[in-house]
C-alpha cells in the first residue's frame, strides 16, 4: 500500500499532474475495497502551468535586458527544461538561481544571462493559479454529496503537490494536514484508477484495487 488509513474512512486526493488537476473523494472501507464518492477537476490547469510561470519569468528578465535575443525553438525547450528545475528547487529552497552561460542575440552574438528568484516572488506569481484551485476545491466541497461527507485524510499526488503555497492551500481550505509519507508522483494510481471507473458511467459501488494502487 503506498499509504495507510482507517478502515471506512473518506480519503480527499488531489492530483496536480502536469496537465491537469483532479480531486477525488474515496470512501476507504477495507485494503481491498474502496469507492468513489465524487470527483471533479481541471483539464487546462496543471503542474506545467506553474512551469509556465517561471518560464515567462525569465524570457521576460533575459530581453529586459537583451532586447535582440533570439528564442528559437531550441532555447525556448532549454528555457522551459530549466525552469521545471527551478520550481523543483522553490519546494526546498527559498530562493534559486540559474545561469544560462550560451544564449544568443538575433545577430548571432553569444552572451550570459543570470536568472534569479526568491519563492516570495514565485508564489506571488502564481496567485491567479491557485485561485482557479482554491475555487474549484470549494465548489467541489459545496456539492451536497461531498459537504455531507467527513473528510478524514488529505493525500496529494502528482509532482507539483510539493509546492509549498498549494500544500498551504489545501490545507486551509480543508482544515487538514496533508499526508506527506507517500511519494506524490506513486500515489496517483488510487484517483487513476477509481475515476477512470467513475468517469465510465458504471458507476461501481465499490471498485476492487490491487497492492500497485493505493
Amino acid at each position: 500500500m503506498l499509504f495507510r488509513s482507517e478502515q471506512n474512512s473518506n480519503i480527499f486526493v488531489a492530483d496536480l499532474g502536469g496537465g491537469t488537476f483532479d480531486i477525488s473523494l474515496i470512501n476507504f472501507q477495507s485494503e481491498e475495497l474502496s469507492s468513489v464518492i465524487s470527483s471533479s477537476g481541471d483539464s487546462e490547469l496543471g503542474g506545467d502551468d506553474f512551469t509556465s510561470i517561471i518560464y515567462d519569468l525569465i524570457i521576460s528578465d533575459i530581453i529586459s535586458k537583451k532586447s535582440d535575443f533570439d528564442l528559437d525553438s531550441l532555447t525556448k525547450s532549454l528555457i522551459f527544461e530549466e525552469a521545471d528545475k527551478v520550481k523543483c528547487e522553490l519546494s526546498n529552497s527559498l530562493a534559486s538561481e540559474i545561469i544560462f552561460p550560451f544564449l544568443k542575440t538575433t545577430d548571432n552574438k553569444i552572451f550570459e544571462h543570470v536568472f534569479k528568484i526568491t519563492r516570495e516572488e514565485y508564489e506571488e506569481a502564481i496567485k491567479p493559479l491557485l485561485l482557479r484551485i482554491e475555487n474549484l476545491v470549494k465548489k467541489f466541497l459545496d456539492e451536497k454529496k461531498v459537504s455531507s461527507k467527513k473528510i478524514d485524510q488529505l493525500v496529494l499526488a502528482g509532482g507539483s503537490s510539493r509546492i509549498p503555497a498549494y500544500r498551504s492551500l489545501l490545507k486551509k481550505i480543508l482544515n487538514l494536514n496533508p499526508k506527506l509519507d507517500s511519494n506524490p508522483d506513486e500515489v496517483v494510481a488510487m484517483g487513476a484508477a477509481l475515476c477512470a471507473e467513475y468517469a465510465s458511467g458504471s458507476n461501481p459501488v465499490a471498485t476492487q484495487i490491487g497492492r500497485a494502487h493505493v
